[in-house]
């Protein structure tokens, strides 16, 4: 099957980041191939998107001289409004992620994210929808309980049942998500009994309905 090209821009200070972004990209079996450019500033980041056509933008939050990813994506998305751009970054804090989306960022990933699930955010923003990695999405869940849901004391949830709650809402099978935790296929069915057990559900559908409406997912 022929690949369908990709042009790809990395923005990260940092050269042994960018390195390992473009191996796992060019390594990494999928559709795509991808023609990828890269950048250690915000102002080359600019001058690049002016002058050329990407599909799709890796932004780190942290950048030289005192700009940060957020700021580069307001510019970016200044000039090229239908841009779509995937922030990558260290930091998983609520008001780095807040930032990057309220500048325009369409995902948000952190840099130890795995090959394949790094294809599959790119390939998840080129079909026109948001992709968070799992620890990003259970920051955004940990402020939103804070802040505005009370949430019933009987499903309060442990750090494990609120990944895979999330994983089960991204229709990862159980032996997906032992495989992406680590953890025995029989291990995720307990736990998925138990989170329908928790939330009165008698299936996924009903699951994944309920804790939506408690703002879990």
């Amino acid at each position: 099957m022929k690949k369908k090209n990709i042009n790809l821009l990395i923005v990260d200070d940092h050269q042994m980041i960018r390195d390992g972004i473009r191996v796992m990209l060019e390594k990494t079996e999928s559709e795509y191939l991808f023609l990828i450019q890269e950048v250690g500033n915000a102002e080359m980041a600019i001058k690049m998107v002016k002058n050329n056509k990407f599909d799709i933008i890796l932004m780190d939050y942290q950048l030289p001289d005192n700009v940060t990813g957020a700021d580069c994506v307001t510019e970016i998305l200044s000039i090229k409004p239908s841009s779509k751009i995937l922030a990558i970054s260290n930091h998983d804090e609520y008001l780095y992620l807040k930032d990057m989306l309220d500048a325009g960022a369409q995902g948000y990933v952190l840099k130890n994210i795995l090959p394949e699930e790094l294809i599959k955010a790119i390939k998840t923003i080129l079909d026109d929808q948001q992709y968070f990695s799992n620890d990003v999405a259970m920051t955004f869940i940990k402020q939103r309980v804070k802040k505005n849901i009370q949430v019933p004391e009987a499903i309060k949830l442990k750090k494990r049942e609120l990944e895979i709650l999330i994983l089960i809402a991204e229709e990862y099978t159980n032996e997906e998500i032992s495989k992406k935790l680590f953890l025995a296929k029989t291990t995720i069915n307990e736990y998925r009994q138990n989170l329908l057990t928790k939330f009165d559900a008698k299936n996924t559908a009903g699951l994944i309905r309920k804790a939506t409406r408690l703002n879990l997912i």
